[in-house]
Formats: C-alpha cells, sequence, structure tokens
C-alpha cells in the first residue's frame, strides 16, 4: 500500500484468500489484504504477499479507487533525521507450550493471557465475548487459572493481580460459573475465587484432556 490508502477496505471485501490472524494468536482469520488492528497508525491496510496467492486477477488492485496498491511495491530503506528517539521495545509473551503439563497447543481449551486479553476485547476474534476455542460455545462452568510459581515474591503478586484483571474479564460467563485459581500466593478478596491446590508438592498435574 502506498500514502494513497484512506483505509475503506473495499480491498479486503475484494480478496479471496485468507490468512491466520496472528494478533489474534491465531484464533481466527483475516483476508491476505487486511488492517493489521483497529488502532494501526498509520491507519493503512498491508497485504500479505505470502498469503496472496495471485490468480485473483489483482481483484484488490481493481477494488481500489484510491490508486493505493502497488503489488510489485519492494521494501525499501529510508534515512530520516529526528531530534528525539523513544525506544519502546514491547515484549515477547512467553511459550507456554514450553510449560507441557499444562496441555496448551494440545488442549484447544487451555489458553494463554493474552488469548484471554483478545478474546474480552470487543475487537477480537469474539468481539468481546468469553468463548471456547473449541467450538465457539459459551465459556465452561468450571475455569482454571494458574500463573507463574516460580517468580519472586513480588513478581508473583504482580502477577495475581494481572490474574484478578483475567478473572473480572470472565464476568460475561454463565451465572454460577465456578473460576479456581492455581498459585503458591492466593487470592481472598474476589468473591467467586476459589483457591485449588495440585498435588502435595503444590505443582499443578498435567492436563491432558478437558471435559467440554
Amino acid at each position: 500500500m502506498n500514502d494513497n490508502c484512506v483505509a475503506c477496505n473495499a480491498c479486503t471485501e475484494a480478496c479471496p484468500s485468507e490468512r491466520v490472524n496472528e494478533f489474534n494468536f491465531g484464533m481466527d482469520r483475516t483476508k491476505a489484504a487486511y488492517l493489521p488492528y483497529n488502532q494501526a497508525f498509520p491507519q493503512k491496510y498491508v497485504i500479505d504477499d505470502a498469503q496472496c496467492t495471485g490468480d485473483c486477477g489483482k481483484a484488490c488492485q481493481a477494488a481500489c479507487k484510491y490508486d493505493a496498491i502497488d503489488l510489485t511495491m519492494k521494501a525499501e530503506t529510508l534515512n530520516l533525521k529526528f531530534d528525539a528517539i523513544i525506544v519502546a521495545t514491547g515484549w515477547k509473551p512467553y511459550d507456554a507450550a514450553k510449560t507441557d503439563n499444562l496441555g496448551f497447543g494440545k488442549v484447544k481449551n487451555v489458553i494463554n493471557n493474552m488469548m484471554m486479553e483478545r478474546l474480552a476485547s470487543p475487537n477480537g476474534p469474539t468481539a468481546g465475548k468469553i468463548l471456547r476455542p473449541s467450538d465457539g460455545k459459551p465459556g465452561p462452568e468450571r475455569r482454571l487459572c494458574a500463573v507463574c510459581r516460580q517468580q519472586r515474591r513480588e513478581s508473583s503478586r504482580i502477577l495475581l493481580i494481572y490474574l484478578l484483571h483475567g478473572l473480572s474479564e470472565t464476568d460475561s460467563l454463565p451465572q454460577g460459573a465456578e473460576p479456581g485459581i492455581h498459585s503458591k500466593y492466593l487470592l481472598h478478596r474476589y468473591q467467586d475465587a476459589r483457591p485449588v491446590r495440585g498435588n502435595s508438592t503444590g505443582r499443578l498435574r498435567m492436563i491432558q484432556r478437558l471435559p467440554w
């Protein structure tokens, strides 16, 4: 896309190809011509050339009234001058699949905290509804939140604050749903939370499958 793009969405409507939506952690799909996320800046669409089949007769280009699409565009390096630079590196979520006893990546309804954030977001894959990734149905009557037990006490307090926030997001689950917490440090102030333990060592047992 060039600077003519006005984010009109015409290219997305015309595009026949789909791609996994990495912003939503693979919980839905977008067209190969897409807006990276709602608050993207600059507000311009992009084309995933790895998923663009090229056999559609350049449908996106034909649909664009602003001549904003150049399918031959190449990456280029720009030299710019600034008076100040803000370094915001962000962070990369921990690969929960490495904690193999939790079943992440194997059991569809085991999700990480960032996936929960996207489910709860109004512009997420389920429009803010907490639905099971396995079948798209409302969340289960019982759910378990596991937080890191290897951090120092100070870090664990931060993790539990985040966990409390996550539990509050599940308020959209059916009435009577039963949340649980597995943590070295337990929350007592969340009115519906029930702390649970793993085995005698305090470790969570292997999650191999879920009943829903």
